[in-house]
């Protein structure tokens, strides 16, 4: 994290709770997590239903290898979590 001590006021990320108790219900790999954390606070974080995120953008916000974004976007939409 970017900060020892996060505070609201630095910015936040409002999702709905029936989103977030769904993501508590589901089982998802570590990355999977991720990749659906980064594209909640790229949409919502500004105030955004929907975004063009590029893979590049996802492989340095998840951390992992640009090649590897497709084929865990592929996994969650399989998931029917789009």
């Amino acid at each position: 994290m970017k900060s020892d001590n996060p505070q609201v006021e630095d910015g936040y990320t409002k999702i709905v709770n029936s989103i977030v108790e769904a993501l508590c219900q589901t089982d998802l790999s570590g990355t999977e997590m991720r990749m659906v954390l980064f594209l909640l606070r790229k949409t919502y974080g500004w105030n955004k239903k929907i975004d063009a995120i590029s893979q590049s953008q996802f492989a340095e916000g998840v951390n992992i290898n640009r090649r590897n974004v497709n084929r865990e976007i592929k996994r969650l939409i399989n998931r029917n979590i789009q």
